[in-house]
Order: structure tokens, then sequence, then C-alpha cells
């Protein structure tokens, strides 16, 4: 006999498959140029604006004494100009994305070198956990060394200009909050066993 609660949706009307269907695929297809927006602003750094480290391992973070190299700042230290980044900026090192050097700001308002990128999330309809999971995926940075400029490998880099032009499928913005949440937990699973002594 045919199961007759395969038919019903879960507020006891009967469940259209083919709708259901359709909406499982109904991720927009958009460049991340429509959601995302380069930040060029520069200032000097002080208490309101630390100047911080982005390392392929931790993102946006404290400077540490490895990467302290104020030392070789010359003339008046105060007065240097860096790239400012605020908390969801999506940040990547143009010439380290081969690396893996792409993350989400988790920090918060910063500032670090120029030779960094950084772009804003623009729409409200766009979860920045979301585009962070999507552009740290490896495949991702696989297909985007495509646009990868420059004749000596280690220099080789992916402008602003390309990136913005990469696809991203977009959900809706509940599923992404979803998603989003998900890649988190993740992180933090990942961050738990990493801390963990191997005997």
């Amino acid at each position: 006999m045919r199961n007759q609660n395969a038919a019903v949706g879960i507020h006891g009307g009967r469940k259209n498959t083919a709708r259901c269907k359709r909406d499982h695929y109904a991720w927009e297809q958009r460049k991340l140029g429509d959601l995302l927006e380069e930040r060029n602003s520069q200032r000097s750094q002080s208490n309101s604006y630390p100047l911080v480290s982005f390392t392929v391992e931790n993102g946006v973070t404290p400077k540490t004494d490895r990467y302290q190299r104020e030392q070789l700042v010359r003339g008046d230290k105060a007065a240097k100009k860096y790239k400012v980044t605020y908390l969801d900026d999506i940040v990547y090192n143009p010439a380290n994305l081969k690396f893996g050097a792409i993350s989400r700001n988790a920090y918060g308002r910063a500032v670090f070198s120029p030779i960094y990128v950084t772009f804003r999330v623009k729409d409200k309809q766009t979860v920045p956990r979301f585009i962070e999971g999507y552009v740290k995926r490896d495949d991702f940075i696989k297909y985007s060394l495509r646009f990868q400029q420059g004749t000596v490998y280690e220099r080789q880099s992916v402008s602003p200009d390309s990136f913005l032009g990469l696809p991203i499928p977009l959900p809706s913005i509940d599923e992404q909050r979803q998603i989003g949440a998900f890649f988190a937990s993740l992180d933090d699973l990942i961050a738990l066993h990493q801390r963990k002594p191997l005997w």
C-alpha cells in the first residue's frame, strides 16, 4: 500500500514535489562584485585602529613578535598610513591567495598593510560568514587562480577586479545564515581539535 504520509507536507497540506525540486535549485547566480565593494581608505594606526597582521592560519589577527616589523619603517611612524578594515570585511592577499590567504575579518576595526585587499559586504541580503565559507573553499581558490596575472610564479596575483568578476551561487538569506553557522561550528570544532595534545 502507498505511504500516505509521503506526499504530505509538514503543515499537513499536500507537498508539491515539482515546486520543492525547483526551490532546491533556486540559488541565484551572482558575481562577487554584486555583493562586495573594495574598501580603500587609509589612516594611521591608533588605539582605535590598532595595527594588525593578516595570516593564512588566523586571518586578521593581533601582531605577534614574528610579524613585528615596525623597526623597518623609516621616518615618522605615527604618520604612516595603513589600509583600514572593519568587522566582517572579506580580506585577501592577492599574491598569496594560492596558499589560502583569504578570510573574513573576525577581529574588528583595525589597520594593516596596503598590500592586502579588503572588501565590505554591500548587499544587506548577504551574510558575511556565508561569503567567507564559499571563498575559502579549495575549489573556489583553484578556480580563481585561472585569473592570476604576472610572469613570475611567486609574484602572480589575482587582482581585485578579477576577483569581483568571479561567480557565486547565492541562496536565500535564511539559508545563508544556516550555512554560515555551520561553517562557524566547523571552524570551532577544528580549532578545538588543534588545541588537543597529540599524545
